[in-house]
């Protein structure tokens, strides 16, 4: 264990560890994001699938676009790391998405929204709609055991076109 690290400080994966410096600024926010969802296979197009695309950079500064853009060379639609994401509608800026990841993974008792308003600027209803997509998100591996979703219900549920039914401990009609 490194000097001055405490238990908790050792025991954080290497995600929690590098979200702080992605919550510096939108580049590195975007990269960040980039690369976790990427990761060593490289950006796809979320149109078509083709690992065949490009960054699109300013001609003459040659620096990546403002919005921070992909084209695919296969279909040549554009793309960012937010499409097909929980932030894909979101105003937002990714360096305060970055924040909420780290702040909802680093605290121990968990973070409010009011903090996270206080600390980033937004406003309150945008926080609390922020940790609600996280919320989301880490809690969807626990609902998918579950729930099945529509990709994984068995054939015949799906030709009758009935909705599956949840998951409960005890049946409906023995209860009444």
């Amino acid at each position: 264990m490194a000097k001055g690290q405490g238990k908790v400080a050792s025991a954080k994966s290497g995600i929690v560890a590098r979200l702080p410096r992605a919550c510096q600024d939108e580049q590195a926010a975007v990269e960040f994001f980039e690369s976790e969802r990427w990761g060593v296979t490289g950006p796809c197009c979320p149109h078509c699938g083709d690992t065949n695309v490009y960054q699109m950079k300013d001609r003459k500064t040659g620096e990546r676009n403002k919005r921070f853009l992909w084209r695919c060379k296969g279909c040549n639609k554009q793309f960012t790391v937010r499409v097909n994401s929980v932030y894909e509608d979101s105003p937002i800026p990714m360096r305060q998405w970055a924040y909420a990841f780290w702040a909802a993974s680093a605290s121990k008792k968990g973070i409010s929204a009011k903090q996270i308003q206080r600390e980033t600027g937004v406003t309150y209803k945008t926080a609390w709609r922020m940790f609600k997509q996280i919320r989301t998100l880490t809690t969807q591996s626990a609902v998918s055991i579950c729930k099945p979703t529509w990709t994984n219900l068995p054939s015949d549920l799906i030709a009758e076109d009935r909705a599956p039914e949840e998951c409960s401990s005890t049946d409906s009609s023995s209860s009444r």
